[in-house]
């Protein structure tokens, strides 16, 4: 008997879920905070202030050193504003290359957004030091003021301008999660 009324139960219980399914009672919705978030493509400009670098320290280490700095780069085009920059770079004189990596946030505009502001704390750029190649991925994932934006990008060095500073372009995806008007 006991089988039977569990076997009975279950039976009713697919059908009302069913039937509740089947009228649109329960159904799967995009979550209320947000309805659009499609990557659009992003390209620009960057410029990273060499000379008025701040570093804090620097360490001597089997394969270099390690130095810690604050930088400051100023970026233009579809990403328009400033990237305070704290960086722990390891210098490899072995292997001839530096790595940077550590905390930056953006202040600015994306695609013509409000003003956002936009942590970073999985960045990581290569440099070879025999030629200069340059090279970096760059997260802006985690806002902290203004409207929820995420880039990703991918940076290329190309030279240094007259006064030392380091120049680069950028490419790459960012989306706003526009909210839900009603």
């Amino acid at each position: 008997m006991n089988v039977l009324n569990n076997t009975a139960l279950r039976h009713i219980f697919i059908v009302s879920l069913t039937a509740l399914l089947g009228n649109g009672a329960v159904q799967a919705t995009e979550p209320e905070h947000h309805t659009d978030k499609r990557w659009q493509p992003v390209s620009g400009n960057a410029v990273h202030y060499f000379p008025t670098s701040i570093v804090h320290a620097s360490v001597d280490t089997t394969l270099g050193k390690t130095e810690y700095s604050t930088d400051t780069i100023d970026l233009s085009g579809d990403l328009k504003g400033r990237l305070v920059y704290h960086v722990t770079s390891d210098f490899d004189f072995s292997a001839a290359t530096l790595t940077n990596t550590g905390h930056q946030v953006f202040s600015g505009t994306v695609l013509d957004s409000a003003p956002v502001m936009l942590l970073d704390d999985n960045f990581m750029f290569t440099v070879n030091l025999n030629n200069g190649d340059t090279r970096g991925s760059v997260f802006l994932t985690r806002r902290l003021a203004g409207p929820r934006i995420q880039c990703r990008l991918s940076v290329t060095g190309t030279g240094f301008d007259a006064q030392g500073n380091g120049l680069a372009e950028y490419t790459g995806m960012c989306r706003q999660f526009t909210p839900v008007r009603r």
